[in-house]
């Protein structure tokens, strides 16, 4: 782990009164990590197709597609 990541973590989930933190690289990055943490085969979801810069680059389309069953 990145020192400086751990602290920007516990200092904004001080500030937000929150039990902890995750600072990722990017917006994608995010949204992948939400994804996968969230969602199981079978899962629906519904989104934009603004979610992604790209559909066919994005690299939550791989996710997306391993959900689906």
């Amino acid at each position: 782990m990145n020192a400086t990541t751990d602290v920007l973590e516990q200092r904004l989930a001080a500030l937000e009164g929150g039990i902890g933190a995750l600072a990722l690289a990017s917006g994608q990055a995010a949204i992948t990590y939400a994804i996968q943490t969230i969602a199981e085969a079978g899962d629906n979801i519904v989104a934009s197709s603004a979610l992604t810069a790209s559909r066919r680059a994005s690299p939550i389309r791989p996710i997306l597609l391993r959900l689906q069953g």
